[in-house]
């Protein structure tokens, strides 16, 4: 995949040093945990945010000698695709490439395990206060 930005095109890539640099991002001091800032990107990237489009791709161009993918850069470019399809189209393109390249695939791929087991125990946890409340009611009438 690649990117065109101020008239040249770039490759993108999500190999090892797109994953260190979102791990430096995102690591918060917690000791190195490698795969945390793919982690934390792809769910932020889950909610259509343009800044994290930003954040993925100055990671995904970081390989690149001489490109450091300014704001303004990334705002020129999102302002000067011709359309709102444009920019949706590239973002998912964006994300399936993400999802599917070598070095982040196993990690998305436990991302998205841990985040359906956190739903299934948050729907237990609902479904077990609910059940509490009803029966808190019934004892009331």
């Amino acid at each position: 995949m690649e990117i065109t930005l101020e008239g040249k095109t770039y490759p993108l890539h999500f190999g090892l040093k797109f994953i260190k640099e979102l791990d430096e991002k995102y690591n918060q001091n917690q000791g190195i945990k490698f795969g945390i800032g793919v982690k934390t990107i792809y769910a932020r990237l889950n909610s259509s945010d343009p800044f994290a489009m930003y954040e993925a791709l100055h990671a995904a161009l970081n390989t690149e000698d001489g490109v450091d993918l300014t704001e303004s850069m990334f705002e020129d470019w999102v302002d000067d695709l011709p359309n709102d399809k444009a920019y949706t189209d590239f973002f998912d393109k964006f994300v399936k490439e993400f999802k599917s390249a070598r070095m982040t695939k196993p990690l998305i791929k436990q991302s998205d395990k841990d985040t359906k087991a956190v739903e299934k125990m948050m729907e237990k946890v609902v479904t077990d206060n609910l059940k509490k409340n009803l029966q808190v009611n019934n004892t009331e009438q």
